[in-house]
Order: C-alpha cells, then sequence, then structure tokens
C-alpha cells in the first residue's frame, strides 16, 4: 500500500482546494502510473468543467460539486492495477 495525497486549487476561486487521498495497492512502478493517470483525468475534468462555467452550462457550486465528488470516487479506488485499466 502507498498513500498518495493530490491537491488541486479551484480554477474558479483559488482559495478553495480539493484534496484526494490515494491509498494503492500494486508495485510502485503500477502505483506512479496509477497516480499520473488520476491527476490527468482530474486535470481534463477541471478543463471541461471550466469551458462549461464559462459558456454558462454549469455553475461554480456544480463544479465544486463535482469536483468533490470524482475525488471521492478515487479515494474509493484501491487498486492501482484497476485504475490503469480502467480509468480513461
Amino acid at each position: 500500500d502507498m498513500k498518495t495525497t493530490i491537491t488541486m486549487r479551484s480554477s474558479m476561486r483559488p482559495l478553495v482546494v480539493f484534496k484526494c487521498e490515494l491509498n494503492l495497492e500494486g508495485t510502485e512502478k503500477q502505483i506512479a502510473y496509477a497516480v499520473s493517470i488520476i491527476n490527468k483525468k482530474i486535470d481534463n475534468t477541471d478543463s471541461i468543467c471550466r469551458n462549461m462555467i464559462h459558456s454558462g452550462k454549469m455553475t461554480i457550486e456544480e463544479y465544486h460539486d463535482g469536483m468533490n465528488n470524482l475525488l471521492k470516487q478515487f479515494e474509493s479506488l484501491t487498486s492501482a492495477k484497476y485504475v490503469i485499466e480502467n480509468v480513461k
């Protein structure tokens, strides 16, 4: 098991910080790769949300709720191998 914390500031409100506590099983290499996949997914989701906010399709509150829910889903994962095979 390896514990890793990912923190990210809200694109819309820099004082808001999202936090994700990962606890993944696997080899060091698998875990590093899984964390990079999760980071990329978070960044991509953030970018999509930013565009939706700017076009009026999402509120900042919805964005914050959505990001927190996404990070909670990642926190529930325990296998680096699962992340590598299933998170796109």
